[in-house]
């Protein structure tokens, strides 16, 4: 047989087999605010340095403003709104200082409605990554005391992107890590700066009210009031109803930066 039939073929039977997946073959999931209830304390902490350091902060500031950020990128672009220019050096002194006394309220740290049983039976399912502007020493200690860090086949964090959200690095590591396409699956966000960053991905994204009001979230493709309820067939569901998704923009270029993006 001609070669290049055969390929085309072989290339035909692939797409074949990847259309007879069920759908979504695998699940991204936000951290903050979609599986722990702590955004309000990062907004408390925050507040805290910020008001040491001698400004005027308020964890709604935090909300209204930075909600979605990563630690640096809230510092660099907070000290950038006072007009004051910070040393590489001195974001990640104050970067350690927040998560230091976040560390001291981990015990403040409850799970958002539902998250629990959708992790479990959703990662029985598919595999499931976490994609997350947090420290990975925030996440892997929360997930080890919620008993859910075996769930989860690896974790994308703030170490391992150059960018964070509304960039779609993470995500794109986070599906190269499962070696999936964007299409065939599915991030769950909180945030008005998670969901651009997913769908830039080009991945299907629900958001979750747990953190900010339904008027801003305007950007996923269904909104949820926590994850109590959701479960594997549920997101197939709605995945078939709709069909897979195709990517909203080219493919990103990911240079390596930190540690690579690896399991728990």
């Amino acid at each position: 047989m001609d070669p290049c039939k055969l390929s085309s073929l072989q290339e035909s039977g692939r797409a074949v087999r990847e259309s007879e997946r069920p759908l979504p073959e695998a699940v991204l999931f936000d951290f903050n605010g979609v599986i722990v209830d702590d955004e309000w304390l990062h907004g408390e902490c925050f507040a805290e340095i910020v008001r040491a350091n001698g400004f005027a902060f308020g964890p709604e500031d935090y909300f209204s403003d930075y909600f979605g950020l990563t630690d640096s990128d809230f510092f660099r672009d907070f000290y950038r709104d006072q007009d004051t220019k910070l040393t590489e050096r001195a974001v990640q002194r104050l970067v350690a200082d927040k998560a230091a006394l976040y560390c001291t309220k981990l015990d403040l740290v409850s799970m958002i409605p539902g998250s629990d049983t959708a992790v479990r039976e959703i990662s029985s399912k598919v595999p499931i990554i976490v994609v997350s502007g947090a420290l990975r020493q925030e996440i892997t200690t929360l997930l080890g005391r919620f008993g859910l860090l075996d769930c989860f086949a690896g974790i994308v964090a703030a170490e391992d992107v150059r960018a964070g959200k509304p960039s779609p690095e993470g995500y794109l590591r986070g599906l190269e890590l499962l070696n999936r396409h964007p299409g065939r699956c599915l991030a769950i966000e909180d945030s008005p700066l998670g969901i651009q960053a997913a769908r830039h991905a080009g991945l299907r994204c629900w958001a979750v009210t747990t953190s900010r009001p339904a008027s801003i979230l305007g950007d996923a493709h269904r909104l949820l009031d926590s994850l109590e309820g959701v479960d594997y067939d549920e997101l197939g569901r709605w995945m078939n109803s709709v069909g897979a998704a195709t990517a909203e923009r080219g493919p990103m270029e990911v240079s390596p930066v930190g540690q690579p993006p690896v399991a728990p």
